[in-house]
């Protein structure tokens, strides 16, 4: 089936504290998120458990702080994650930096948001010895000691949805990074109009940095609306083997990963002398499909035991992806779905759907936003739309008008509604 249907059905939600509590209605057991603990022991996480933790560290951070700009930086993991949330739900800002910047681009960011308060993983010890007195600095994993503080602490915290909860940094290729600010608001309406396009129905691994808001929004808070769990995969070193693992039914990346894939695939075929035999199997595949006959799932079982053997969907934005490898991967019984975002729209302003896709596009737009082209630009309107950049009026001048974000891309919309 390929065609157009309803929007997937979910409730609209206004913040990150109303997506936690619902995923406890929708089964506290439920596993949240797994990841690989010492000694390869998988640890779970039920939603329960992480709502806990979460309402834990927004305790401690309510008492400890009052609106001010946290950092976090550090490898993914899933005290990352609580610590994030610990942050924006207790009614103060996450400035969220990229652990593998050098550290003169790392002091910048800082100094350019005014944060002096940084919570960092031991991989960055050595990023702040030269700056002893200058920030107060916590250890990420030290969250025990954190919880320890506050057990007996009750606390009632009104946040205002429509304020700065995380700033998130653009990459710079136009210049120094830019400081964009999102509100809880501009998060769950993203979080809700990308999940009414795409419907999630197993597990998903995270492999994207949580320093992109591709990598977050999408790759954490994207399945944990849908009630999925969620691989964290802390060390690309570790990717195929978390695979087999997780047993993922779809991941989320960026294009180097599937043009890796590929040749990955392509040269284990070679490596084994089945490269012709591969070729061959595939025109059989492309040619049962026009006959409505799929054999994918036993032509190509060897493939995707190697991606788990439950991968249906990989979700791919962040830059251009060429159509060949989306044809591809779809010969083999697995749907490529192009998007596209930028993180000042938090980030998905399009994505391909489930059974609805264009080979080509990035796909349609998100429930509740609107796209408009004007002199060959992708202009985005909605919720989704950022508050601005820190401190920097003139820029968010430019790119921002009358609700209008002016993307710098340029596009079309087709008769169909694709981007």
């Amino acid at each position: 089936m390929n065609k157009d249907y309803e929007y997937y059905k979910n409730k609209k939600v206004n913040s990150l504290q109303e997506i936690l509590e619902l995923s406890i209605k929708n089964g506290k057991d439920d596993i949240a998120f797994f990841y690989n603990g010492k000694d390869d022991n998988i640890i779970y996480k039920t939603y329960y458990e992480f709502y806990n933790d979460v309402t834990s560290l927004k305790k401690y951070f309510y008492k400890k702080f009052k609106n001010k700009h946290i950092c976090i930086i550090g490898n993914n993991s899933y005290d990352w994650l609580v610590i994030y949330l610990g942050i924006v739900l207790s009614g103060n800002v996450a400035v969220i930096i990229d652990k593998d910047l050098k550290e003169e681009q790392i002091y910048k960011m800082l100094d350019k948001t005014n944060t002096k308060t940084i919570f960092y993983s031991r991989y960055c010890k050595s990023i702040f010895e030269n700056n002893q007195n200058k920030y107060d600095k916590y250890k990420i994993e030290d969250i025990p000691l954190y919880i320890d503080e506050v057990k007996e602490i009750k606390t009632n915290i009104n946040l205002d949805v429509n304020k700065v909860c995380t700033i998130f940094f653009t990459s710079g290729t136009t210049g120094f990074n830019k400081a964009v600010m999102l509100s809880h608001k501009n998060i769950a309406d993203n979080i809700y109009g990308a999940t009414s396009l795409f419907k999630l129905d197993g597990n998903s691994l995270s492999v994207l940095p949580f320093h992109h808001a591709f990598g977050l929004i999408i790759g954490i808070f994207g399945p944990f609306f849908w009630h999925k769990s969620v691989f964290i995969n802390e060390s690309l070193k570790n990717l195929m083997a978390d695979i087999k693992i997780s047993k993922p039914q779809t991941l989320i990346v960026v294009p180097v990963f599937v043009e890796n894939f590929y040749k990955v695939i392509l040269s284990n075929a070679k490596k084994n002398r089945k490269k012709k035999l591969l070729k061959r199997i595939i025109k059989i595949s492309n040619l049962s499909l026009k006959m409505n006959i799929d054999l994918r799932s036993k032509l190509f079982a060897s493939i995707i035991s190697e991606f788990g053997g439950n991968l249906q969907y990989i979700i791919c934005g962040g830059a251009y992806l060429d159509v060949k490898y989306v044809k591809w991967f779809r010969s083999i019984g697995i749907e490529v779905l192009n998007g596209y975002g930028i993180t000042e729209c938090s980030p998905v302003i399009a994505v391909n759907r489930n059974n609805y896709k264009k080979d080509g596009s990035v796909g349609q737009v998100i429930k509740g936003g609107k796209v408009k082209i004007v002199d060959n630009e992708i202009l985005f309107k909605g919720n989704s739309v950022m508050l601005g950049y820190y401190k920097d009026t003139e820029a968010t001048d430019k790119v921002l008008k009358k609700g209008w974000f002016y993307t710098g891309d340029y596009g079309y919309l087709d008769d169909d509604n694709f981007l």
